[in-house]
């Protein structure tokens, strides 16, 4: 890798579409000091640290040798060169802005490792389920007794206690415990699961607050605590106000609202459109549009007008509609597929995909922070890195020998596949 190339990759580039510097990595960020060590494995858990980890906190991945070897072997990457590898793992946003160590946990030779980076940790995230890390000794009453003021977040389905403890499952058993999935159907005689994984980065994000609220409390108590995120739990958010409704009148609300406003449209190619629920001065303009003017009146009785609003919008292309609604100022949108969402003009300009180079110069486009801070911003500082990559700098940081280091390295390799030892 030349020079130039490294400098990009250290500093961390954004470009956007003019290949302009959209950001740098900020002198200061806002969780600037915070150092995380990050146990985890599945969505939630990874998508919580790397939010922590846009925002500048230390974290520090570490991933055990049979569990990259499975990853791999699940996703049907087993027999890939190193090289394609390598590539795929750029794309891995995920895990981008994280140091990765590579340290079986099974091993007797990894608890002074692990006791070494829990004494300097400030955040510990997990997401295996209860028990499981206790066995191995990394349960939270373990670690507090190591580091009294790390908060010790521990993401799982069901949560530490409760009659759901100990079942096993992902997204989709969380949005069922909580009647989630009856409310994502035409009734609740016809549940259906959802095409994107809402739960677990609804579980991420009351993750990362859970977190900073341990930390805000610390800088009080100076003791750390305890962050116990059920998946089930969080996705009680999503049915919230239709619980609250049915704690208040006994009776379960209606799915969606009955305004004749509100839903997704097929076009005259095929495609759709999207209408919401418009306040009277959008839905008077929105039937002065489509030439209706006497349904002005009538905005919440959507079964009298449903049939006729359909047969309407296939008159016109999804593209026809969205210039008709921008020139009347009414509400409304297309229906994009993720290929077009990923170049959609608002999005390249907010700087939702971002463009970054990765270690050897090359360019990588992947979705960037998402929340904009204006005087702490996030950053993509990195690309994901192979697992073990930055093994040997953080065992010379917690203060073992050059060759400690290469007797661990030496162990974690062979705990996996061989080719493990090539990134370590």
């Amino acid at each position: 890798m030349g020079r130039g190339a490294a400098e990009r990759a250290h500093r961390g580039i954004h470009r956007n579409p003019t290949g302009s510097d959209r950001t740098k990595e900020p002198a200061m960020t806002a969780l600037n000091g915070v150092t995380v060590l990050d146990l985890s494995r599945y969505l939630p858990g990874p998508y919580c640290t790397l939010m922590l980890a846009d925002y500048g906190a230390e974290v520090i991945r570490v991933e055990q040798p049979h569990e990259v070897v499975k990853k791999r072997r699940t996703f049907g990457q087993a027999d890939l060169p190193d090289a394609e590898l390598e590539r795929l793992k750029a794309y891995e946003s995920i895990s981008r802005n994280k140091r990765s160590v590579m340290l079986d946990l099974r091993a007797p030779s990894s608890r002074e490792v692990m006791r070494r980076l829990i004494e300097r940790a400030d955040v510990l995230v997990s997401d295996y389920r209860p028990g499981v890390l206790e066995e191995a000794g990394y349960d939270y009453e373990t670690v507090r007794a190591i580091n009294p003021r790390l908060v010790y977040c521990a993401i799982s389905l069901c949560g530490q206690t409760g009659p759901y403890r100990d079942v096993p499952g992902h997204d989709p058993v969380s949005l069922a415990v909580a009647g989630v999935l009856t409310r994502f159907s035409s009734g609740p005689d016809s549940p259906r699961t959802i095409g994107v994984p809402i739960s677990d980065i609804n579980s991420a994000l009351h993750a990362v607050v859970g977190i900073l609220l341990a930390l805000r409390a610390r800088e009080t108590t100076g003791q750390g605590q305890l962050v116990d995120v059920a998946m089930s739990d969080t996705a009680f958010a999503f049915v919230s106000t239709s619980i609250s409704r049915l704690l208040a009148t006994g009776k379960v609300p209606e799915i969606g609202v009955n305004m004749a406003n509100n839903g997704v449209w097929e076009t005259a190619d095929g495609r759709h459109v999207c209408t919401t629920d418009m306040e009277p001065r959008y839905w008077s303009d929105f039937c002065d549009l489509i030439e209706r003017p006497q349904w002005k009146p009538y905005i919440y009785q959507r079964s009298h007008y449903e049939a006729e609003l359909r047969e309407i919008f296939l008159t016109r292309t999804r593209d026809d509609w969205i210039d008709l609604f921008r020139q009347v100022g009414t509400q409304g949108a297309p229906v994009l597929t993720i290929a077009e969402a990923a170049e959609d003009p608002h999005a390249l300009a907010r700087g939702v995909i971002a463009t970054i180079a990765d270690d050897a110069g090359n360019p990588v486009r992947q979705v960037g922070p998402l929340i904009r801070l204006s005087e702490t911003p996030g950053a993509i500082r990195h690309v994901a890195r192979m697992p073990g990559t930055d093994s040997r700098m953080v065992l010379a940081e917690l203060g073992f020998t050059e060759a400690e280091a290469n007797q661990l390295v030496a162990e974690t390799a062979a705990a996996g596949d061989p080719r493990l030892a090539g990134y370590l």
